[in-house]
Formats: C-alpha cells, sequence, structure tokens
C-alpha cells in the first residue's frame, strides 16, 4: 500500500482490494473494447464506470448499513471516486482514445443504438441518478392500481413510470416532485424505454389475471375512479377497524363503505339500489388492488 492510500479512511483501505478488482472485471464485461464507444468521450466513460463500481457494486456489498443519501456516504462515494480516478483516469483515457477517437471502432449511429441496448446504456440524468434495481422494485406498489386506470399498454407504461419516478425520488431524496409537469418527460420516455420489455410483461400479466371483472364492472367503474376511493380510505378506517373481526373482513368493509360512501354523495344511491353481485365483485376486485394502502391502515390501529 502506498503513501497516498495509507491516508484513506480505514473503512474504504479495507475494500481497495475489492475496488480494484471490481473495476478490472468491468472492464473485460460491461466495458469492453467494443462497448465504450457509446460514450460521448472519455470523461464520461470514466464518471460512468466509476459510478457503476461503487453505487452498483461496493455500496451494496459493503455499504448498505448506510443512507445513501446522507453526508456521510456522499464524503466515501467522493474517497473512493477520486481514488479511482487517479489510479485508473490516465489508462482510461487511452483506452478511450485508442478504442474510438483512432477509427479502430468507428461505429456509425445504429451500431451505437445497438449497443446501448446490449449494455443497458441509458441517459446519463438516469444512470447519475437512479438505482434501476430500487427503481424496478418500486414497479410493484403501483402497477395494479395504475392497470385498472388505463385503458391501452402505452398509457398504463407512462403512468406506471411517472409514478413510480415520483415515488423513487420521494423515499432515495425526500423530494415532492410532481414529474408530470413536462419538464421530464425525457427522462420518462428514457426509463420507458429501458424497462419497455418488462412493461409490457407485467400489463399482459395484470390483464390476464385480474382484468376482467373489474374490466366487466362497467356499472362501477364508469362511476368511480379508484382515486376517489383511496382517498377515503383513511377517513373510515378506525370505525371499520372496530366493527370488523379481521384483516379480510376490515379490508373489504373498507372499500365498501368508500364505495357506497361516493355513490350516495355523487348520484344519491343507496346500496339497496345497486347492482348486488356486481357490486361485491367489484369491492372484492378494488379491495385487492388497494391493499397496499389498505394493511399498514390496518396495522396501524392493531398495534394500538
Amino acid at each position: 500500500m502506498n503513501l497516498q492510500e495509507n491516508k484513506l479512511p480505514l473503512i474504504v483501505r479495507r475494500r481497495l482490494h475489492e475496488l480494484n478488482e471490481i473495476f478490472d472485471d468491468l472492464l473485460k464485461t460491461e466495458y469492453a473494447p467494443h462497448k465504450i464507444c457509446i460514450y460521448s468521450n472519455s470523461h464520461e466513460l470514466i464518471e460512468h464506470i466509476t459510478y457503476s463500481v461503487i453505487n452498483e457494486h461496493i455500496y451494496y456489498m459493503y455499504f448498505e448499513h448506510i443512507d445513501d443519501t446522507s453526508e456521510e456516504w456522499e464524503s466515501l462515494y467522493r474517497v473512493m471516486e477520486n481514488y479511482l480516478v487517479k489510479k485508473y483516469g490516465d489508462k482510461l483515457e487511452k483506452y478511450y482514445e485508442r478504442m474510438c477517437e483512432n477509427g479502430n471502432t468507428n461505429l456509425d449511429e445504429s451500431i451505437k443504438r445497438i449497443l446501448i441496448q446490449e449494455t443497458g446504456g441509458v441517459d446519463p440524468f438516469i444512470r447519475r441518478r437512479i438505482d434501476l434495481k430500487k427503481f424496478r422494485e418500486l414497479f410493484d406498489q403501483g402497477k395494479t392500481y395504475m392497470f385498472y386506470e388505463s385503458d391501452t399498454p402505452e398509457e398504463f407504461k407512462w403512468k406506471l413510470v411517472t409514478a413510480t419516478l415520483e415515488n423513487y425520488l420521494y423515499y432515495k431524496s425526500g423530494l415532492d416532485i410532481d414529474v408530470s409537469d413536462g419538464k421530464y418527460d425525457t427522462v420518462i420516455n428514457n426509463l420507458i424505454d429501458l424497462f419497455d420489455g418488462e412493461l409490457e410483461s407485467i400489463y399482459n400479466d395484470l390483464k390476464k389475471d385480474r382484468g376482467t371483472n373489474l374490466q366487466e364492472s362497467k356499472f362501477f367503474r364508469r362511476r368511480i375512479p379508484l382515486d376517489k376511493i383511496e382517498n377515503l380510505l383513511r377517513d373510515y378506517a378506525y370505525e371499520m377497524y372496530y366493527e370488523t373481526k379481521s384483516y379480510g373482513q376490515f379490508k373489504y368493509e373498507l372499500t365498501l363503505k368508500a364505495v357506497e360512501w361516493i355513490m350516495w354523495d355523487e348520484y344519491k344511491m343507496g346500496w339497496d339500489e345497486l347492482p348486488e353481485q356486481e357490486e361485491i365483485d367489484f369491492v372484492t376486485e378494488v379491495s385487492n388492488v388497494l391493499e397496499d394502502k389498505i394493511k399498514p391502515l390496518y396495522d396501524y390501529y392493531n398495534k394500538k
């Protein structure tokens, strides 16, 4: 270990071997010679590979106990980034120049696009700010709700990715941002392109497994948007918790209460005027759709 390395924080010095090993492995695989010319210049290449080594590998292997939005992690990230840039920066710059600027791999735009698809290359904004693994996991929180709010696969993809991006920014950085104002359209479109196959599969699975009952419930679907039901859940949760004896009953009765309140408030239709079996099917399905909203309410009162 040289003098410069001895000055690094102990927590980083302990992981230098792994940092170097991962860096070398990535150069042979994700950043192999035929894959690096998708980057505009050597600095962009260096930025991407150091980010990948630190945020997508080392963090999950050894530092996941540290909040990745904290100043502590930001400081450690900069230390490791500076170490990698100092150790490999000149080598990577020459590597890029040799492979991409001297005509050895003079790729035209169509080949670049293919390489982007093959290597998972994404917009620099996304690459620097979004952990794609964590982003993908958030699809589960909104996929069913967005399915029933959408009329086409394209609308579903847009709504799910938009909602997921807002959730991701909020949970990761505490940013309460409306990304549907047009400023983030390019980012949303890039994310849709990146996850297009997976989004298509999610939509088809939902259509196959859950779409029929609710889509056929035209009487209620025409009259009750899901967001109106969701907005009423908290209002009736306390009352329904003490009137029911199990979570399953609570889930159904809470949803039923919200549905029947909307039907009366907006259409002056009492429960005895509603199509009984259709109401049962609709409430059952919606209670499943909104379970990720209902379960925390039940748990809250159940712990008291």
